[in-house]
Order: structure tokens, then C-alpha cells, then sequence
């Protein structure tokens, strides 16, 4: 008797190694919990390392990920410490063999990970802002030379959008062209449609809906500011607010002092967003810069009417206000936006099949090409 062994080639498992500042409640971190999910794991082993370890959005990390981290929550001083001795951090938290390194978040993770020395691995870094016009990353650095430099140590550059990758260009050159590549994140169509008839939300009347971080870069003051010109100006509707951060008490401050105070409701964080903004008639988005914002992508696949400031990323995702009412980047274009979709509510720009409206977030589109750049497929 011939015993034929046959060898089958076995693909050797790829460690990644992920990091990011936390988890908070904001559209980089949905995207995160997305791609930790959607990752196949047949031939790779995923670890997240996180700066800080807070957010909400900590409960939704997949339980065969295992998490490191280098500060508790309420730290003080890490932007000097990350500045001071990113390598030292870097060895804390990195596991010594990883394939591929990423800082999935410009700032803490792209330092941190920019003085790895791990020679075999693959170094990508994400960057989800227009740095141009929000270069909060700068108390890194002690000029933007040295941020480019610390962007040289990657392999592959990945923006959410063309206009992130302008930005980028615009503040440190466009020395690094050659390894850019713009992946816009990809968005779980079918499970936010499912989610968002998950429980009945009633509403009173025309309701305005607004989601994201309660912090400056999203505009929610000034948003509140045209709010209340449009109840001086006699219009009748509501607000809801969905999201938590530092801003919380001021504008809960603000809301009070409008003439209409009860029309605003600061709803906090909410796990499942989504049938609140299936329920509003018109989703509104405030703010002074993105990269290319999630939750308008999101308003878009739930068929919503849009009102967006016009900047970086969302003018892209809305294809120059094909898709929505793109309005000037102030509270005075806010207002005036605002005012003709409230006294015209029967004009709809939703004409189009949702489909075609969110194609360039699909997720069967995207996850595909991320994969690739992952060298997992």
C-alpha cells in the first residue's frame, strides 16, 4: 500500500496591533468597533492598545480582542508625556512581534506609533480631520516638520476622504503622495435600517435632529444660537440633541435661555441612535470641520432630510448638495438653512434611492479594499 501525504500550505497567522486614544462616543470610534468586528479573524490576531481607557463605546469591543492601555481615564499630563518619550510608551504597550502597527486616530496614536521599532511590521496610520483647518494635533510637536517627520515612519497613509488628504497636504506638504490612499469608512448599512426599528420613538411636532460629541469642533453652540433666532422668527418645532461630552452643562446653559427652552432635549449618549433619527424630519449637522462625518453618511442611509455646514468631508459625502442642503459654514448659514427647510418642509432632496445616496459608505464596497490595505486579502 502507497499513503500518498499531501502538504497543504498553511497561512501563517498575521498579528495587528491597533491603537487609539479611547473610546468615546464619537464617529471614529463607531468606525473602530466596526472594523474590530468585521475583520475576519481565520488568519489574523487583533490587539487594541488605547491611550486612555474610558467611553462608552468600550462595551461594544469584541470579547476575543484583548485591550491594553496606557492611562486610567482621568490622567493629567499625557499630551507631555506622549510628547516627551513617545518610545517609552510605545514599548509599554506594543506587542514586541506584531505584523502590522496601526494608529487608527491622528495625535497620541500616530506619535506613539511613529517611534516603534519593530522592523518587520507594517506601519499604517488613518486620519480622520482636516488638519488644516483643526490642527489640534500640534502640542505633539514642536513644529509641523517634526509632525510630517513622525507621519514618514508609516508605510501607508489612509484618509476618510479627498478633502482630509488636502488638509493634510496643505499643513505639511505633499512629500508623502506616494503612500496616501483616501478609504472612506464603511458604514453597516443593513444593521443600521434594523436598528433603527428597534423601539417606537414618538415626537410632537417638526422635529430637528442633531448627533455627535458635545464639543467645540461640532458647533452645537451656534447651532443652538440659530435655533433660537428661527423660535424668535416664530417657528414651532423641536431639537433633539444625541450625544455626551464636556460641553453638556454649557449648553443645557444655553438651551435654557432660549425663548423656546422646552424644544431642545439634550438626550445624552445613546447606544442605538438610530430610531431617533429615522423619527426626525430634518438632520442637521453643525459643525466647523470633519474629516468626513459619520453620522451624516448614517443620516443618509435612513433617507433623512439634510441641512450640513459646508466643510471639509461633508460636502463629499453629500456630492456637493446633491444629497443635502449644504449651507455656509456660520450660524448665520445655519439659520437661513434652516429657516427654508422648516417653511418648506414638503421640498425633499431624498428623490433618489437611498442606495445611490450612501454607495460610497457601503459596506460591501469598503470593507474589501481596507482588507487589502491590511494585506488580508
Amino acid at each position: 500500500m502507497i499513503i500518498t501525504f499531501i502538504a497543504y500550505e498553511r497561512t501563517a497567522m498575521k498579528k495587528i496591533f491597533i491603537m487609539s486614544n479611547d473610546m468615546n462616543g464619537g464617529g471614529a470610534e463607531k468606525v473602530l468597533l466596526t472594523l474590530l468586528r468585521r475583520i475576519p479573524r481565520q488568519n489574523c490576531q487583533i490587539t487594541l492598545g488605547l491611550v486612555y481607557l474610558r467611553g462608552p463605546n468600550l462595551a461594544g469591543i469584541p470579547a476575543d480582542i484583548p485591550v491594553r492601555h496606557l492611562f486610567e481615564a482621568d490622567a493629567h499630563g499625557v499630551t507631555a508625556r506622549i510628547k516627551a518619550d513617545a518610545a517609552t510608551l510605545y514599548e509599554k504597550i506594543a506587542p514586541p512581534d506584531s505584523d502590522i502597527e496601526i494608529a487608527f486616530l491622528e495625535g497620541n496614536a500616530t506619535k506613539i506609533i511613529s517611534a516603534s521599532k519593530n522592523r518587520k511590521a507594517k506601519r499604517l496610520a488613518w486620519v480622520h480631520i482636516d488638519l488644516s483647518h483643526f490642527h489640534y494635533t500640534k502640542a505633539l510637536y514642536d513644529s509641523d516638520w517634526e509632525e510630517g517627520q513622525a507621519y514618514r515612519a508609516f508605510d501607508r497613509l489612509i484618509f476618510v476622504s479627498h478633502g482630509a488628504l488636502s488638509g493634510f497636504e496643505a499643513l505639511l506638504g505633499d512629500g508623502l503622495r506616494s503612500r496616501s490612499v483616501v478609504q472612506y469608512n464603511p458604514i453597516d448599512s443593513g444593521e443600521i435600517l434594523r436598528l433603527s426599528k428597534e423601539f417606537p420613538v414618538s415626537k410632537r411636532r417638526l422635529t430637528l435632529c442633531a448627533s455627535g460629541r458635545l464639543v467645540p469642533q461640532k458647533g452645537f453652540e451656534r447651532l443652538l444660537a440659530a435655533v433660537g433666532r428661527l423660535q424668535q422668527d416664530g417657528l414651532k418645532f423641536d431639537l433633539w440633541i444625541l450625544g455626551d461630552g464636556p460641553e453638556r452643562e454649557k449648553l443645557l446653559s444655553l438651551a435654557r435661555s432660549l425663548p423656546e427652552p422646552d424644544a431642545i432635549s439634550l438626550l445624552g449618549f445613546q447606544e442605538n441612535p438610530y430610531p431617533y433619527m429615522r423619527t426626525a424630519d430634518i438632520f442637521v449637522c453643525s459643525s466647523f470641520v470633519e474629516g468626513l462625518s459619520l453620522v451624516v453618511g448614517e443620516a443618509l442611509i435612513l433617507n433623512r432630510r439634510i441641512v450640513a455646514t459646508n466643510c471639509c468631508g461633508i460636502s463629499e459625502a453629500l456630492q456637493g448638495g446633491k444629497y443635502g442642503a449644504l449651507v455656509e459654514n456660520s450660524e448665520h448659514g445655519l439659520y437661513s438653512g434652516l429657516k427654508q427647510a422648516l417653511e418648506e418642509p414638503a421640498i425633499s432632496d431624498t428623490s433618489d434611492a437611498p442606495e445611490e445616496r450612501f454607495a460610497p459608505f457601503d459596506m460591501c464596497r469598503q470593507m474589501p479594499a481596507i482588507l487589502k490595505l491590511l494585506d488580508l486579502q
